[in-house]
């Protein structure tokens, strides 16, 4: 789940999260037991990079954080 940390994004909706060996082999075997639910959540997941993750977006955010830490926001 640290690899998904500060996205946004929740289990099960846009990704699968899985901690450990146990976990992953279960989140692997959920997205090939369930090609519908795995196209789904594909999908919701591309709108979701598309509406927040794009470069504009970001180098806005990272410009205000630059601006915040060097006291000139």
């Amino acid at each position: 789940t640290i690899g998904a940390e500060g996205l946004g994004m929740e289990h099960g909706r846009e990704l699968l999260l899985a901690d450990g060996d146990a976990a992953c082999v279960e989140a692997v075997l959920a997205t090939l037991g369930d090609p519908q639910a795995s196209a789904e959540r594909a999908r919701v997941a591309a709108d979701y990079v598309r509406a927040r993750l794009t470069w504009s977006r970001l180098s806005e955010r990272l410009a205000r954080v630059w601006r915040e830490v060097s006291g000139l926001g």
